[in-house]
């Protein structure tokens, strides 16, 4: 009777600490302010992406959209946060911002302030490949 206990519990334990791993890689919630997810991310083991400034993907809208992007995109690299891809000339501040884990697998964060705030909150975030 306990070994086929401990082998149910065993059994158990082996499908459930993958589930649990991933659950611990990602301590972020939506509506955190992104500088305290982006720090939890790091210290979780998530790495930042470091792209150039002319890696950044403008929306070409038109020229007074692409430098709001700028100075926003600018803002957040003025904090070390080099992370941040794209910004979104909508009002709300939206910007995306790439990490990378130790297995390679990227997670995008999703942020926007409700305003060009000067630190926005998560408003959602996935892994690149669409799942979360």
């Amino acid at each position: 009777m306990n070994k086929t206990l401990f082998a149910f519990v065993s059994v158990i334990a082996i499908t459930v600490a993958p589930i649990s791993a991933v659950a611990q890689s990602l301590p972020i919630t939506v509506g955190m302010n992104y500088g305290v997810a982006r720090q939890r991310l790091i210290q979780a083991g998530w790495q930042p992406l470091v792209p150039s400034f002319s890696d950044i993907k403008w929306n070409t809208w038109s020229e007074v959209d692409r430098d709001i992007q700028k100075r926003l995109a600018g803002a957040f690299r003025r904090r070390g946060w080099y992370e941040t891809l794209v910004c979104l000339p909508t009002g709300i501040g939206s910007c995306k911002h790439q990490f990378f884990d130790v297995n390679g697998r990227e997670l995008i964060v999703e942020t926007g302030s409700g305003g060009y705030g000067p630190v926005p909150n998560v408003r959602k975030f996935y892994y690149k490949d669409g799942t979360r």
